[in-house]
């Protein structure tokens, strides 16, 4: 155990108060791309724009869940083996919309890698600048459904998915 981490275990404080995650902040190279990309493709609506510097999206009450930066179209790709971000997550009510999302995803050409970890159906994809995203439906209380998840994910077919647009 670092030092740090070991002063930090050995002097804890008290914390008076709950944390929430209150939104992801993301750069990205052409900012109207990327609006249009979450309002079309995970369903945010804007709250605000700032020039041609920030857009604020949100999926409900929030002012924003996502805020996006434009860096412009020459900024760098952060190392794919580095550390960093690796996804968004954004949950979706029911499995239908899960299906829904996953057929627009292919559609417009957007390929997602569909999997059961047993806790969710789960898709991963990127937006246009490579930051990662997921889409998922929450499974932990269908009859299938795991409370935890152990490591193990079972691949998800087309098949299995799309059969839920029919449901």
């Amino acid at each position: 155990m670092s030092l740090f981490i070991e002063t930090l275990v050995n002097n804890r404080m008290a914390i008076a108060y709950k944390t929430k995650l209150g939104h992801a902040h993301l750069k990205v190279r052409d900012l109207q791309r990327s609006i249009d990309f979450y309002i079309c493709l995970i369903g945010l609506d804007v709250t605000e724009v700032v020039g041609n510097h920030y857009a604020f999206l949100t999926a409900g009450t929030y002012h924003h869940e996502i805020a996006l930066q434009n860096v412009g179209p020459d900024a760098p790709h952060p190392s794919a083996r580095g550390t960093g971000l690796y996804h968004v997550a954004f949950e979706v009510p029911d499995k239908r919309s899960f299906a829904l999302s996953y057929r627009t995803l292919h559609e417009v050409g957007i390929p997602a890698l569909a999997v059961n970890p047993y806790t969710s159906w789960a898709m991963y994809f990127d937006d246009p600048d490579g930051n990662g995203l997921e889409i998922y439906w929450d499974t932990r209380t269908q009859p299938e459904g795991r409370q935890f998840w152990y490591g193990d994910n079972a691949p998800l077919e087309d098949e299995t998915i799309l059969a839920a647009l029919a449901e």
